[in-house]
């Protein structure tokens, strides 16, 4: 597995600014040294390049000299750089003009660049109606504005973005309108009036906040100028909103990623795992003590530095996620640091991303240093396994003294087994002397630690001495943390040394005649008397110790101890003092035994000490060996068995006899395995075992047994390898303790813990002072804190609103025991939220409260949906439309004021209870829209009700099924609403629509006429088609206004025949009609006869007049079907397409006028050029001979004069092709470009033009030359004819780029965008009628091409302009 190596300068580039892929605008990632590193896909794709082919996209960036550093240049140390033209070239070679503009990045470090398409120059005329077909086609929303802020010409993309149109917009709106603050506002109103007093001071870009229709903002970057010789400006506004959120989106995400990554301290891992590219951050590096990047990201060299033990498991572990057999690991291995050492890390990985086919692409996850951990674990399992296999009872409690651990021994000797019989119990419930726990628990405070003797109660009653150790175990910062005990059981020990002191009593005076020592000596230590055992003790004759003092016959440390003990003898007189006494020689020194009898006087005065001692090495050696099995008996409450070398039981203690329920007299001889059966935990402990017996004899450890009877339990298991004297294994002695409950109760402990842990309700334990003692996780992060470290400690209301309020409810909680309700909780910010608050006392098993437990959960959301609901039900209730609550069955349960209302009804109760079907007209349509409803879960039509009083109404009806959150349904919600005026409205307007779309059909029959008669004719056929007439006739009035004339007639019935001629239109009936100018309607009866209807079946008649400008021209006369009627709808629609018609044929006379005048002016107008043409060639000729004649100031006349026809013919030329390309369609055919720039190139023999030739043809028309010749003409006139040119032809794709460059005197970049537009000049070059360049743009666009003019010498303005246009390739 050797995965690609990441590209070089991108495989430590954070992932963050993969978002950036998303930007519709190309953007570079520069760093703080101006270095590119990172491009995204729409760069990328600008260049040409491979989506996944970052570096080649920088490698082309990098090519572009001085780019970055001209941008960032423009910065003028601030963050943000103003747009900057740029030329990119794609792999192809084909370049594109764009514009960069330049932005700190969010995190502070390096920059982001942006580039987008640079618009088109602007071009047009001075005038804003000049303007408008210009502005249209930048592409970006554009506007001019006038001196005070009225904007004069608005495109398309500006009325998108401010939602008005085009009409709201022009010569109403100003420019404030549409800024949103006012102090932007008066800042770019300040820049509009800078602007007209000093141009150059204002800035060309900048940016505001936009405000549309809607009130909605838009963050746009302007860029603005003013137009040469106007006081208007031109705005260019794009919306950057949607970048501004992507770089908001980019800063959190780093914001987000850098806290997550503090706050836990591990190290972040993002493997691109097509690529190979690994990113590790810093931490990854730090926590194995490198420098971030000391090496490169690599597989196998990440590898290298694993452990060799766990390397292989890491690489399959890493395997088996690139090949898709997991998603996700979570790992625990060594790590080599740069010092050699071994660190424990943990990795936690994740499959993020695949591929179509289910592949891993993308994976992340975590490094964690667990090294500390790991070894804190190593250490507490040492402790655990210390304490729990001491002989020593041994027992932990808090401060309070309640028990919190006892481990086995501590059990064993208080009789007990389980550990929850003592935790939480006091430490003092134990002992039956009170008052000596409390000496020992006052010595504990005061002194930190406390030793003594107690006699403590078992479970069965029994009392028992024991010898106490007690400790308070502090931290590192001296603060007490818990109380530690040592205990030692030595009730054998007080009852031998007991029956040693009666056995010596009942034989005193026989041992006054044994061999043992008897002395008698004085009360300062003088030897009175010595027996011979005691000469023989030290070797010398009896009778030479009398007189001798202690000190003289033993070491000092002896002498002085018998000493005291003679004195404490002999004040108490009579008492009997027992001493052993270890006298120092050879074999460990001999042991005796003194017994001091004090000699009471009859004065009661003691003066002397009878004293016998006994030589009684061997008996302690005895008693030290007879003690420690004592005290290794005392501590076996265990099992314990023992069997020989095939299995069989040779002993059995009675607590195996217990626990296994078997006695000793039927297990003896027979095979363990009867009785149970072991099983263990792990497949290797078996292995285990076998070879820690045979290693060191002893094995220990937990085993499950499963006993005859089926029941299985947990033991807790040491073996230990019986052997003879010869040293042979003669079978294995099994120590056995039933640690079942103990393995539950610890299981359920951790199920507890984990609960309390991960709830999703806040909870807290505070003790009986008020301070917090626990948080768990949902608490933290619901007050916004984030370790414990942070609220560990801290006063319980610390996190609430009001300290005291909570103070009186915890006082009260004591009291209670318990409290509910809300709560105004406080966050570490200060912020507050509402939270419901359960507080309750924890006590331990006799009442005693122990600490206080808090449970919250945070209510925000359910306060907010509380009040959103009665904001909701005082909507329904004041809401114009109705709203119902059914149950499923349909039965009414609410409704609000405007279902009443609606319906009719004055009371709630009048509706309640009844079935939805019953308020609507059709009850069955009702009943299958309300199944449809259960069925479904929705419904949405149109209804017609029925009111109280039986009136009917239409309504718009919504209905839904209310269900709960598992799914299961509710009841039905509706909304209504009445519609009857929306309905009747909607009537009208379909009406209206009918009658207009009956009126265009008619007149565009018009439109396609050739004259009046078609018109009428093809009017007249509609009318009668789309109304269903039966016939029809129009008549016009002749011009005298006398009579009128029938035009056109269709489809007339045969007893009706309308006369061909109204001589006398004053006459009745035909003046109500055609002087008058009412219509008239014979379907009627009964009614006159219409003239030239028959004298049989009258038919339905109408005479409507036709109108034009409020003049009547003629009538239109149309027959209805038989049994029909014309009805209110037909008789207006019939007087609008009167109307219409009139309209109709004044278009067409006007139109047929048009047409004849623009022939005569044309025909004018080449009469004129030719005429022109012929005078302006005898002009040239005769003036030609003037200058050859004259000298001096009349030469220059004569020059005057031929310049001013050649001016007057190129006007001539330019509006006789400005005619042809209005007026002739563009029909593109192949040109043969070398022959038509050649011929050009012959017009102009007196100027130096420089051509190579080309074999390209293009597509274009007649009017192509025309192009050349205003290009070459443009730079003799303003070059003069010292002036020289050079066209150039390359091919690029399917198109032919033709530059056209002259030496000139240029055209300053503040004139390049307006050199296009009619009647525009450059300052440099001299005054001319500015229609030639812009006739050029319309010919280059005629044929699909585009044209810009540059400096001849880039940057270099006055050294002459390069006009480059691009036309499209003849295949």
């Amino acid at each position: 597995m050797t995965p690609a190596e990441p590209p070089e300068h991108l495989s430590g580039t954070p992932p963050e600014y993969w978002v950036l892929d998303g930007v519709d605008e190309g953007i570079l990632v520069v760093s703080e040294d101006s270095t590119p590193v990172w491009a995204n896909l729409p760069l990328r794709r600008m260049l040409g390049v491979s989506g996944n082919e970052p570096r080649q996209a920088i490698s082309s960036l990098e090519k572009i000299g001085g780019l970055v550093d001209r941008v960032l240049a423009a910065a003028r140390h601030g963050d943000g750089a103003p747009a900057v033209e740029c030329w990119l070239r794609n792999p192809g070679g084909e370049e594109r003009r764009y514009l960069c503009s330049g932005r700190k990045a969010p995190s502070g470090k390096g920059w982001l660049l942006f580039f987008r398409d640079a618009p088109e120059p602007v071009k047009g005329s001075g005038n804003a109606g000049d303007y408008e077909a210009i502005v249209e086609y930048t592409g970006t929303a554009t506007i001019l504005i006038e001196g005070d802020g009225t904007i004069s010409v608005a495109n398309t993309e500006f009325e998108r973005l401010s939602g008005y149109t085009l009409r709201e917009i022009v010569g109403i709106k100003r420019l404030p309108e549409f800024i949103a603050s006012g102090d932007e506002r008066r800042r770019i109103m300040g820049y509009h009036t800078l602007r007209r007093r000093a141009p150059s001071a204002a800035p060309k870009n900048y940016s505001f906040t936009f405000i549309d229709r809607s009130s909605n903002l838009h963050a746009v970057e302007v860029t603005i100028g003013l137009i040469p010789g106007t006081a208007r400006s031109v705005m260019s506004l794009l919306d950057v909103t949607e970048r501004r959120r992507a770089e908001q989106a980019l800063q959190e995400s780093e914001e987000r990623l850098n806290l997550a990554l503090l706050a836990a301290n591990d190290g972040l891992v993002d493997w691109d795992v097509s690529t190979g590219r690994i990113f590790y951050s810093p931490r990854n590096f730090t926590m194995l003590g490198y420098e971030p990047g000391a090496f490169a990201l690599t597989i196998p060299r990440i590898l290298a530095l694993v452990h060799p033990e766990d390397r292989g498991r890491v690489e399959a572990a890493l395997a088996d996620m690139i090949t898709g057999e997991r998603d996700h690991c979570k790992m625990e291995f060594r790590a080599r640091s740069a010092s050699g050492e071994w660190f424990y890390v943990l990795d936690r990985l994740r499959v993020v991303k695949h591929d179509g086919s289910g592949m891993p692409l993308r994976i992340v996850g975590t490094h964690s240093d667990i090294t500390e951990r790991k070894q804190a674990e190593k250490e507490l399992l040492v402790r655990e396994m210390a304490m729990e296999s001491s002989l020593s009872a041994i027992a932990i409690a808090d401060l309070e003294g309640r028990l919190t651990y006892a481990n086995q021994a501590l059990l064993a000797m208080g009789g007990l087994t389980d550990p929850g019989q003592v935790l939480g119990r006091n430490i003092s419930e134990f002992w039956v002397e009170p008052e000596r726990v409390a000496e020992v628990l006052r010595t504990l405070a005061e002194r930190g630690r406390c030793t003594g003797e107690l006699v403590g109660r078992r479970a069965d009653g029994a009392h028992f001495t024991a010898h106490v150790t007690v400790n308070v175990v502090s931290d590192g910062s001296a603060s007490p943390v818990c109380i530690m005990a040592t205990v030692i059981d030595i009730t054998e020990k007080r009852r031998m040394e007991e029956a040693l002191r009666e056995s010596e009593e009942r034989y005193r005076t026989l041992a006054e005649s044994a061999p043992d020592i008897i002395f008698l000596v004085s009360t300062k230590g003088d030897a009175l008397y010595v027996n011979g055992a005691g000469g023989r003790l030290l070797g010398v004759e009896p009778e030479s110790l009398r007189g001798k003092n202690l000190r003289d016959l033993f070491p000092p440390a002896v002498a002085e101890r018998w000493l005291a003990k003679i004195r404490i003898v002999a004040e108490r007189a009579g008492g009997i003092l027992t001493e052993e006494t270890l006298l120092p020689g050879d074999g460990g020194g001999t042991w005796l035994e003194t017994r001091l009898i004090p000699m009471v006087g009859s004065d009661g005065i003691v003066r002397s000490l009878l004293g016998i001692s006994r030589d009684v090495t061997g008996r302690k050696q005895a008693e030290e060996q007879l003690r420690f099995q004592a005290l290794v008996l005392s501590q076996v409450e265990d099992a314990v068995a023992a069997f020989d070398t095939g299995g069989r039981v040779t002993y059995m203690n009675q607590a195996a006899e217990r626990l296994y329920g078997v006695p000793l007299s039927e297990a003896i001889g027979r095979p363990g395995s009867e009785f149970f059966t072991c099983e263990w935990l792990h497949p290797d402990d078996n292995e285990a075992v076998k070879n820690a017996l045979r290693a060191s004899g002893t094995w220990h450890g937990v085993v499950l047994h499963r006993k005859r009877n089926g029941e299985t339990i947990f033991v807790d298991e040491t073996l230990s390898t019986l052997t003879g004297e010869d040293g042979k294994s003669t079978g294995t002695l099994c120590s056995l303790r039933d640690v079942t409950a103990q393995r539950r109760a610890e299981l359920e402990l951790r199920i507890k813990d984990m609960a309390i842990a991960s709830s999703l309700d806040a909870v807290a334990l505070i003790d009986l002072e008020g301070r917090i003692i626990y948080v768990n996780r949902a608490s933290l992060a619901v007050h916004g804190w984030e370790r414990e470290e942070e609220v560990i400690g801290e006063p319980f209301s610390t996190i609430w609103a009001d300290h005291e309020g909570v103070e009186r409810i915890r006082e009260g909680t004591l009291r209670n025991g318990s409290w509910l309700g809300e709560m105004e909780a406080r966050r570490r910010d200060g912020t507050t939220f509402p939270m419901q608050l359960a507080l309750s006392v924890v006590t331990d098993e006799s009442g005693r409260p122990l600490c206080m437990m808090a449970s919250g959960i945070d209510i925000t959301r359910r306060k907010q949906a509380e009040q959103e609901l009665r904001i909701r039900d005082m909507a329904m209730a004041s809401s114009s439309s109705g709203f119902t609550i059914a149950d499923l069955e349909g039965r009414l349960t609410h409704v609000n004021q405007a279902f009443l209302s609606m319906w009719g009804y004055t009371s709630v109760s009048e509706v309640i209870g009844r079935s939805v079907t019953e308020f609507w007209q059709d009850e069955e349509e009702a009943e299958a829209a309300l199944r449809a409803l259960r069925e479904t879960g929705r419904y949405t039509g149109e209804r017609v009700g029925r009111r109280r009083d039986g009136a009917t109404f239409y309504v718009i009806f919504s209905g839904n099924l209310v269900t709960n959150d598992t799914g299961a349904p509710i009841c039905l919600a509706a909304s209504l609403t009445d519609i009857t005026g929306l309905k009747r409205a909607e009537t009208e307007i379909q009406a209206h629509n009918r009658e207009l779309s009956i009126l265009n059909q008619i007149i565009g029959v018009s439109t396609s006429a050739r004259d009046i008669g078609d018109a009428l004719g093809g009017m007249l056929g509609a009318t009668l088609a789309l109304l269903d007439l039966r016939g029809g006739g129009i008549y016009l009035i002749e011009p005298g206004r006398q009579s009128a004339r029938l035009v056109c007639v269709q489809n007339l019935p045969e007893d009706l025949l309308l006369p061909p001629c109204i001589p006398d239109i004053t006459a009745l009936p035909y003046a109500e009609v055609l002087v008058a100018g009412e219509p008239l309607f014979f379907d009627d009866h009964p009614r006159p006869r219409y003239p030239g209807e028959g004298s049989g079946t009258q038919h339905p008649y109408a005479s409507i007049p036709i109108v034009a400008h409020e003049r009547i021209i003629g009538a239109l006369n149309v027959v209805l079907g038989d049994g029909n009627r014309f009805t209110g709808d037909d008789r207006s629609l019939l007087v609008a397409i009167g109307r219409a018609v009139g309209a109709s044929v004044e278009r067409t006379m006007l139109i047929r006028q048009f047409e004849m005048a623009e022939r005569e002016a044309n025909l004018y107008l080449d009469i004129l050029s030719h005429d022109i043409r012929n005078a302006e060639n005898i002009s040239s000729l005769y003036t030609d001979i003037l200058i050859d004649m004259l000298e001096g100031e009349a030469k220059g006349y004569a020059q005057k004069v031929r310049s001013s026809i050649r001016k007057s013919i190129e006007i001539l030329r330019n509006v006789s092709t400005i005619r042809r390309i209005h007026h002739e369609t563009a029909t593109l055919a192949p040109v043969d470009l070398d022959r038509m720039i050649r011929d050009e190139i012959s017009a102009f023999p007196e100027i130096r033009i420089h051509y190579d030739g080309t074999a390209l043809a293009v597509m274009a028309d007649p009017l192509l030359p025309e192009i050349f010749t205003n290009l070459i003409g443009n730079a003799v006139k303003f070059g003069g004819p010292e002036v020289e040119v050079t066209i150039g032809v390359e091919e690029s794709a399917d198109e032919v780029r033709i530059s056209v460059e002259d030496t000139g005197p240029g055209v300053p970049d503040t004139m390049k965008e307006a050199v296009f537009m009619r009647f525009g000049q450059s300052r440099n070059r001299k005054s001319g009628q500015g229609l030639g360049l812009s006739i050029t743009r319309m010919l280059v666009e005629r044929y699909g091409g585009r044209i810009r003019v540059d400096d001849r010498v880039p940057g270099h303005p006055e050294c002459g302009a390069a006009f480059r246009f691009t036309l499209k390739r003849a295949p």
